[in-house]
């Protein structure tokens, strides 16, 4: 196997399993025993425990509560918006979900629809849904302020994340200003350490920040220019972020509330009678298959991460973060997986410390190939190579680019490829190819693995 020998990978670590589908046999392979960092290709394992668990067409519920009476058109109570665990809600990318505006729009019609006129009391976000740290420990420093780092909450909103407006300059060495934040966030404090490099530099920011902090540190620079630059982070209490977007939207109408948005445990401790809510709206949200494909195609973290405490939840386990990867695992091996050497810390791959071997994920897309009840839903989730998603430059302009579809994963000298090929004479293989500490550049392991995969399709 060329790759095998290849000098890019003299200091580092390759492991390559290709399986033929139809009869579990290894009909290629390098160390494929070898357990290596696989990146986000671990979500291929994490999106088809979810899909058994939870079925293709279940939804997660946000549910709109009130407390109180209503008299003379005026609510003497609160409104509660009670999270249900999408991951989706007011997501401004996930085909399907009502974007940020727009579901904001519809929350407050609906208090609207009550046929009152003001809310004498308030907006309380209930973000208890899922218990236990918004992460996994494991995750490192300089990932978790960053959007792709976003917590897990029972109450999510605009995908978890901000956007930094900051004002350019054009000298370099300048310190840019920042304009704004998009959604606003209130009680939140930003130390502001950028600065102006070369132009065309692009983004080399990093966001720092614990993520139930109120504060949070962005070094780094941007490019100079005369326009502004937006840098992604992620939001440390999007329920919050919701509901002050609801109570503006409310005070723009002309539609009066006297208290400000509260959490509902702050809330609740303070009452010394309990309330008794009432819904009268539930939002559903996109089916699973949808999210796990969003999850798949674009890779987010957010989503994977979410996806597993709810299938924990199913099972009847109020799992935290730390404790997905035995969950997941245990999944595997009561599906007959081999798991030695299978080490899960998260859901998405996001954690250095995971450890995955060619050969399990290989024979474990074997085993979802089997599924005939959901392969195919599965099979969808995973962007075509050549045209679709994070493999779209995988096979790209050759003739197999149709018959692959796979998952890749990156991090920093970590690059992986996991999915399906249909060869030219029409047989099914599962395979696997993870590099860690190679030499070169990521984009060149995925020029030798289309090299791989091309000789496979035209011979296989």
């Amino acid at each position: 196997m060329k790759m095998a020998t290849d000098e890019d990978l003299r200091y580092g670590s390759l492991s390559i399993c290709i399986l033929d589908a139809d009869k579990d046999s290894i009909i290629g392979s390098y160390q494929p025993y070898t357990s290596l960092v696989p990146a986000s290709t671990m979500k291929v394992l994490t999106t088809y425990a979810a899909l058994v668990t939870l079925g293709p067409d279940a939804n997660f519920q946000t549910q709109l509560e009130l407390t109180g009476t209503i008299a003379d058109s005026i609510l003497n109570g609160n409104i509660i918006i009670k999270g249900g665990g999408d991951p989706t809600l007011g997501s401004q990318r996930s085909e399907g979900a009502l974007n940020t505006n727009d579901l904001v729009k519809l929350f407050v019609s609906k208090i609207k629809a009550l046929g009152i006129k003001g809310i004498n009391g308030g907006l309380i976000y209930d973000d208890t849904y899922f218990k236990g740290n918004p992460i996994p420990s494991t995750w490192q420093w300089d990932d978790i302020g960053n959007y792709y780092g976003a917590g897990i909450h029972g109450l999510s909103f605009h995908d978890n994340e901000y956007t930094l407006y900051f004002k350019q300059s054009i000298r370099i060495g300048d310190s840019p200003s920042i304009l704004k934040s998009y959604p606003p966030q209130r009680n939140w404090k930003i130390i502001n350490k950028v600065i102006t490099a070369g132009s065309g530099t692009g983004d080399n920011s990093i966001i720092f920040g614990d993520p139930e902090s109120d504060i949070q540190k962005v070094i780094g620079t941007i490019p100079a220019g005369n326009s502004s630059f937006t840098v992604r982070g992620s939001m440390n209490n999007p329920g919050l972020a919701l509901a002050d977007m609801m109570m503006q939207q409310i005070v723009d109408s002309a539609f009066f509330i006297t208290n400000q948005p509260l959490d509902f445990i702050t809330w609740k401790n303070s009452e010394s009678i309990p309330s008794i809510s009432k819904i009268f709206y539930t939002h559903n949200s996109i089916p699973t298959r949808s999210i796990i494909k969003e999850t798949n195609h674009r890779s987010v973290n957010l989503y994977a991460e979410t996806l597993m405490r709810h299938t924990a939840k199913a099972l009847n386990n109020e799992a935290g973060p730390d404790q997905a990867g035995k969950l997941l695992r245990d999944f595997w091996k009561d599906k007959g997986l081999d798991v030695n050497g299978l080490w899960i810390e998260d859901a998405s791959g996001l954690s250095p410390r995971n450890g995955v071997s060619s050969s399990c994920f290989a024979k474990a897309l074997g085993i979802a190939f089997k599924d005939r009840v959901n392969f195919e839903t599965f099979y969808a989730s995973l962007p075509e190579a050549g045209s679709e998603g994070t493999v779209r430059g995988l096979l790209d302009k050759s003739d197999a680019s149709g018959a692959v579809h796979a998952k890749s994963g990156s991090m920093r000298r970590i690059k992986s490829y996991v999915g399906y090929m249909r060869s030219s004479k029409g047989k099914w293989y599962t395979f696997a190819v993870v590099a860690n500490n190679f030499t070169c550049s990521g984009s060149e392991i995925k020029r030798k693995t289309s090299e791989l995969l091309l000789t496979l399709w035209k011979n296989g």
